[in-house]
């Protein structure tokens, strides 16, 4: 029990402090150099410090950590960037630091409730008691939406909670619609399907060929975009779009992503080595053009390599939860930022932290 409170005491502040790095009052207080040297000073601490008494535990995660330093820090280095990469790339160190603990489904269910209700609490505070008035409406229903997405990836077992579960997501759908959030509100009507045992759990784990597919979702998706945004179908869409909503299909975003392909064709190997060359709003486009396809290749290299591990335990019901609220996180940031950025949130990566944490903790359990 005190292990959970600590956690839940732990989460929140990473909920807030995500919620704040993009804001006036992180910018004053330099959040988020804080969060980075808090993470770095753990990932050195902790994970490098066994990995310096008993030789290397992982050899390929270690060399990918290399890999990816040399590329997300180094380049923007080279570039004349100074520590722009860093300032994106302390992110992906996080689910190491989360990695050394040891989480049961308790543990996680505490984790995702904390940010299950952050979520919810931020959204109802900005509808119904004019809290974050000056916020970006977008930043809000990120926010709720980050935070269904822990709430999804614990493995809710009894009626009740599940049922509180199905509740949450629909209401949180209704309330970020209100935000006029159409990324967020087709995310989270998405985890609301899979609540209700609408979409497959197993096969995420079972399939790797399925998985695959839809880590890269968000390069296939702006793509299909570019190449097809003048066809009959694309026409038919954008007038739904624009009758139903009043905005375009994609908001403009088939033009953004196609100059972004051209920028690519200049720089195609390493990128530009600048995480801010554009507002993509698309996860994959944004690492594209910073890293180029050597970048994307590592960068989706890293989160196969956690979710192949997971395939060895394709029974536990927690990381089913966990692949399943990642790729469909993965699906939302076709279309919005948040994943890849210089003041990105911190709860995408806690997600693949808490696999790491899980996945230690049924090794430790089989070894007792």
């Amino acid at each position: 029990m005190i292990k959970q409170v600590f956690l839940m005491g732990i989460t929140g502040a990473m909920c807030l402090l995500s919620l704040l790095f993009a804001s006036g009052i992180g910018q004053t207080y330099h959040l988020t150099e804080l969060a980075m040297y808090g993470v770095l000073g753990l990932f050195i601490l902790l994970p490098f410090q066994k990995v310096i008494t008993s030789g290397f535990a992982n050899k390929r995660e270690f060399y990918l950590t290399i890999a990816m330093a040399l590329v997300f820090v180094g380049w923007p280095l080279v570039k004349g960037n100074r520590l722009q990469g860093l300032e994106y790339a302390w992110l992906l160190l996080l689910p190491y630091v989360v990695g050394q603990l040891k989480l049961s489904e308790d543990d996680v269910r505490a984790i995702g409730l904390t940010c299950g209700v952050f979520g919810f609490v931020v959204v109802a505070a900005r509808l119904w008691f004019g809290v974050f008035g000056g916020w970006n409406e977008n930043s809000i229903a990120m926010a709720g939406f980050f935070g269904c997405a822990l709430f999804m990836a614990a493995p809710w077992r009894s009626w009740t909670a599940k049922l509180l579960q199905k509740v949450l997501l629909i209401a949180m759908t209704l309330m970020v619609l209100a935000l006029d959030s159409r990324s967020c509100t087709i995310g989270l009507l998405v985890m609301a399907v899979y609540s209700f045992g609408l979409l497959p759990k197993e096969p995420l784990l079972k399939k790797n060929w399925l998985r695959r597919l839809l880590l890269v979702l968000p390069l296939l998706i702006a793509l299909v975009t570019v190449l097809f945004q003048n066809s009959q179908v694309f026409v038919v869409l954008n007038d739904f779009s624009m009758e139903h909503f009043g905005k375009p299909i994609f908001n403009g975003r088939n033009t953004i992503w196609e100059e972004g392909f051209i920028k690519l064709l200049d720089m195609f190997w390493l990128g530009s080595g600048r995480i801010n060359s554009g507002y993509w709003h698309n996860c994959a486009m944004t690492v594209l053009t910073a890293f180029g396809i050597v970048g994307y290749g590592l960068w989706i290299l890293y989160f196969e390599i956690v979710m192949w591990d997971a395939t060895k335990f394709k029974e536990d019901k927690c990381l089913q939860c966990c692949v399943s609220a990642f790729l469909i996180l993965m699906f939302q940031q076709s279309f919005d930022l948040g994943l890849v950025s210089t003041a990105g949130s911190m709860l995408p990566y806690l997600i693949i932290g808490i696999m790491l944490a899980r996945m230690r903790y049924l090794r430790h359990r089989k070894s007792a």
